[in-house]
């Protein structure tokens, strides 16, 4: 569970804190500065204080992705753009394993949005669907053959994200799910990613 606990990636950090110093370097950089820094402090904040838990509530999950994405959008210089829709249904205080929603945004990033110079494309929606709590993850990257990853979780992310959907399986006794599929354009050419995790409702009850 050690990979669990640095859940902030180390050249992510060093990248930011060196784009930070720059600037504050810079005088007319300062409110910038100040503004990327709070979102750093924040994201560092969550991970601290939740180093132990296994299970965190669906709200601080997004919480923590959405200061992520910005510290990302910032790294990129404004290279891509992102959304984030909750249908009012959602209860926020669903149990989930932590990082079920950041490790999808991370490789969708990683992979699909940094491959972009511009016009990169992240969404996020979560909804409730046949009694399940459904978090879906888009890019608009070249899919999933490209990026090298699988709808079976070859990647290091996915391999501790299935060990903790098998923890959580263990404590809560609910098994959350996930798929993986490219998004089809036209003239069925791939136009992306899309990540379905599905969580059953008897998560929503304390």
């Amino acid at each position: 569970m050690k990979a669990v606990k640095n859940q902030v990636d180390p050249h992510f950090t060093l990248n930011i804190l060196n784009a930070i110093g720059s600037l504050y370097a810079s005088e007319i950089s300062r409110d910038k500065a100040d503004y990327i820094f709070a979102k750093y402090a924040k994201l560092i904040r969550q991970t601290v204080i939740s180093s132990d838990q296994i299970v965190i509530p669906l709200a601080e999950e997004l919480e923590f992705v959405r200061n992520y994405i910005d510290l990302e959008k910032f790294r990129c210089e404004n290279s891509f753009d992102y959304a984030i829709n909750i249908d009012k249904e959602v209860d926020l205080q669903t149990k989930i394993p932590r990082m079920l929603i950041h490790t999808f945004v991370e490789n969708a990033i990683k992979y699909a949005i940094r491959s972009k110079s511009e016009g990169g494309l992240l969404k996020i929606v979560v909804i409730t669907k046949d009694n399940t709590c459904q978090i879906i993850v888009e890019d608009n990257g070249p899919g999933l053959e490209s990026s090298g990853a699988s709808n079976k979780g070859t990647g290091k992310g996915l391999l501790i994200l299935n060990e903790l959907i098998e923890l959580y399986y263990r404590l809560e006794k609910v098994k959350i799910s996930y798929t993986l599929q490219n998004i089809t354009g036209q003239a069925n050419t791939v136009a992306g990613t899309r990540a379905v995790i599905e969580v059953p409702q008897s998560t929503f009850k304390s």
